[in-house]
């Protein structure tokens, strides 16, 4: 225990002095709001594109879309540049605080991974300060933030946009504000909905090994979000349903789901949930309130009632570390099973705990480095894996 609290200590040091740095680089930025148009010259304009759509969809982002009350927006901010090099970009998300209500940030960017500042949403405002992983090597155009909002009980047209005036982008090599003006706004039509029924589930549960020793002052205001992937297995058929990518929140020291899995074809039957974490092997749920080392029958499974809204706790059986995302053309997918690959990945990172790469892809706790601790949350699960 000792041990782990010197890590942490050490971990929490550096990252202090890596967000030291990166305020500074931010803060050569407020003495420089007339120097955008030498940072156009110079080649080192950098502009911030928004692109949105509902929390769940499998749709492709636009700068127009259509929703209805109860949905949650996802909104991304990327940064478009054919030269510069971003450091670290300072700015406000703004939108109708009567159509929308603040659900969650998050940073999907492993080069973008250190959140320097996050102000309250306050009179439809939520600031973001984001700095780039010390030693990355940025170029072209990059995911920066995704602003989650969900939809009131209003109907009619709304915006998501950035506040133009105080936007600052800090690029290596100038001093400059390299913000291009303006940020063309997200157009939102707020609607009824319809009529269509679904069947919606919600789910509480928990990440092996986060926070560190069980303690929320040590999980990083970034990691509070995570990304899983949900599927719904029918008992009767053995039908699984395709995998939905959503957002996760950490509160009261478990996640929940941002937005409910919702399916408009769902019938009445028994089911098994499925989830999947970003570095984590999928659990099987076939129980409410599942205990940690029961292991799922042929028959076992989940009442769901067509057209209702189910919630379930499943916080008792933590998902696992494992399954790292190191396959595919880009080293970044994962493959579904845990096994000697994930284990020798991880190994290699040892050596190099705060590499950027290794910590995207091996650090399972969350904590911003790859440590024993993450070793010893791959070995309990490879000493017991089953249910992939």
């Amino acid at each position: 225990m000792n041990e782990a609290k010197i890590r942490q200590t050490l971990s929490l040091s550096i990252l202090v002095v890596l967000v030291i740095g990166l305020v500074s680089v931010i803060g050569l930025l407020n003495t420089s709001q007339d120097m955008r148009q030498n940072a156009q010259q110079t080649g080192n304009s950098v502009q911030l594109r928004l692109s949105a759509k509902e929390s769940g969809a499998q749709v492709d982002r636009g700068q127009t879309i259509t929703t209805s009350s109860g949905k949650v927006v996802e909104t991304l901010i990327e940064s478009v540049s054919s030269t510069a090099s971003v450091a670290a970009l300072d700015f406000v998300v703004t939108y109708d605080a009567a159509t929308f209500e603040f659900v969650s940030a998050e940073l999907p960017n492993s080069k973008f991974p250190v959140l320097l500042k996050k102000d309250a949403a306050t009179a439809g405002k939520v600031r973001l300060a984001i700095g780039k992983q010390p030693g990355a090597t940025i170029s072209g155009n990059q995911q920066i933030a995704i602003v989650n909002l969900r939809v009131k009980d209003r109907q009619g047209a709304s915006s998501i946009g950035i506040e133009t005036q105080t936007a600052k982008v800090a690029v290596v090599g100038s001093s400059a504000n390299a913000y291009q003006a303006p940020t063309t706004p997200i157009t939102v039509n707020v609607g009824t909905g319809g009529s269509t029924e679904s069947t919606s589930v919600q789910a509480r549960f928990k990440f092996a090994g986060i926070p560190v020793e069980n303690n929320p002052n040590f999980l990083p205001e970034a990691a509070r979000t995570q990304p899983v992937k949900i599927s719904l297995q029918n008992i009767a058929t053995g039908e699984i349903t395709a995998p939905v990518k959503l957002s996760s929140l950490f509160a009261s020291n478990q996640f929940s789901l941002v937005t409910p899995f919702t399916s408009t074809t769902v019938q009445t039957g028994k089911y098994n949930i499925l989830i999947k974490g970003p570095k984590h092997q999928q659990i099987r749920f076939c129980k409410n309130d599942q205990a940690p080392d029961y292991r799922c029958q042929l028959t076992d499974g989940i009442d769901l009632t067509k057209n209702t809204t189910h919630t379930f706790d499943f916080t008792k059986r933590p998902l696992s570390c494992g399954d790292l995302p190191i396959s595919g053309s880009n080293n970044d997918q994962q493959d579904g099973v845990v096994r000697v690959t994930d284990y020798s990945f991880m190994v290699g990172c040892l050596s190099k705990r705060t590499d950027a790469a290794c910590v995207a892809r091996a650090d399972c706790n969350a904590d911003g480095t790859v440590t024993n601790l993450d070793m010893d949350l791959l070995l309990e699960t490879l000493s017991n894996a089953y249910d992939q």
